[in-house]
């Protein structure tokens, strides 16, 4: 079993009093526990993103608010650019199918957005998975990141957050 740990769109922009915790929680992480691969995903917001166009949800379209965290940055071996809530693009699936990858963990930024649709994409194409709901965190506060955990905990299995 090859694992890889995911790090959902720890960027400038996501990075608010609500979850500025979440890299030193990844460290920490990182300090008790080995994955075979480290990698990050970066959100690109812009004019014909579903949340620019669908949502009217403007922020986090320049370099500055998309920049990955320093430390995320550093630890990472790729990094995935997205414009929608999964991780599961076409050149995610490709690196996952070439590295012989069976194992994602998952942490990061949103809980209810990014994370959870990353997990439903995992659980569809038939991927182990676990989420470390310590170094998760949503923007929308404690409230939402509850909310997508208990989604998660029905959906998902309880046994798989960590």
């Amino acid at each position: 079993m090859i694992s890889c740990l995911v790090i959902i769109d720890v960027q400038n922009g996501f990075l608010t009093n609500e979850t500025n915790y979440v890299p030193d929680r990844i460290k920490e992480l990182l300090s008790r526990k080995k994955f075979d691969h480290i990698v990050a995903t970066k959100y690109m917001n812009h004019e014909g993103s579903p949340c620019y166009k669908q949502l009217n949800w403007t922020s986090l379209v320049t370099k500055e608010s998309q920049s990955l965290d320093k430390y995320v940055e550093s630890i990472s071996e790729r990094v995935f650019e997205k414009d929608t809530y999964s991780c599961f693009t076409d050149e995610f699936k490709e690196y996952l199918k070439k590295e012989n990858i069976t194992d994602l963990h998952f942490v990061g930024i949103d809980t209810d957005c990014c994370v959870l649709g990353s997990l439903f994409d995992a659980f569809d194409a038939g991927y182990n998975y676990k989420v470390y709901l310590d170094c998760c965190a949503s923007c929308g506060g404690k409230k939402q990141h509850d909310s997508a955990v208990t989604v998660m905990e029905r959906v998902f299995g309880k046994q798989y957050l960590l």
